[in-house]
């Protein structure tokens, strides 16, 4: 099935996929929203694609993909690529988006501030193979003026900032 919003007098409508929510008094989570493309079993399987679209004066619109808030415990985002039975597995680019007058946009990978506790940690680190395992790079790009800085640093502390460690 498609769906699609009439335009009107100035943008086009919205459109709202939600479960319903629950009370206070319910002891039942809220429903859960999938989205999924069918199954094949000899061909492709069909791809899912979100996009906003191109606004030629404007900024184009935000995709936003986030988990809830709990009391218990935030929930967790997933972003897996695919597995494969004979060949390789699928991959997973995070890239930001070019211009074609200005920089590029920047790929920030953070651990969210604590106000009581310690912050997260963040890990970058290739998977263990039977083989050899992959390699990890951090490189700067290539420029005809100037490539960018590589920084590995400690973070200040009031108490006791943590070690650099290189090992091989």
């Amino acid at each position: 099935k498609r769906f699609t919003t009439i335009r009107g007098g100035g943008s086009t409508s919205s459109i709202d996929i939600n479960t319903a929510s629950t009370d206070a008094t319910s002891i039942l989570g809220s429903g859960e929203v999938t989205v999924r493309s069918g199954a094949s079993s000899t061909g492709d399987s069909g791809a899912i694609t979100v996009e906003t679209g191109t606004s030629v004066q404007g900024k184009a619109g935000n995709i936003a993909v986030r988990a809830g808030n709990g009391k218990v415990s935030g929930g967790e985002l997933f972003l897996v690529a695919g597995s494969s039975g004979e060949n390789v597995g699928g991959n997973l680019q995070l890239l930001s988006g070019s211009s074609e007058s200005r920089s590029s946009g920047t790929v920030s990978v953070t651990s969210a501030e604590s106000a009581q506790d310690s912050s997260g940690a963040v890990s970058l680190s290739s998977g263990s193979a039977t083989g050899r395992s992959g390699s990890v790079a951090i490189t700067s790009g290539r420029s005809a003026v100037g490539s960018g800085d590589i920084s590995v640093r400690v973070g200040e502390s009031d108490n006791a900032a943590g070690s650099l460690r290189l090992g091989g």
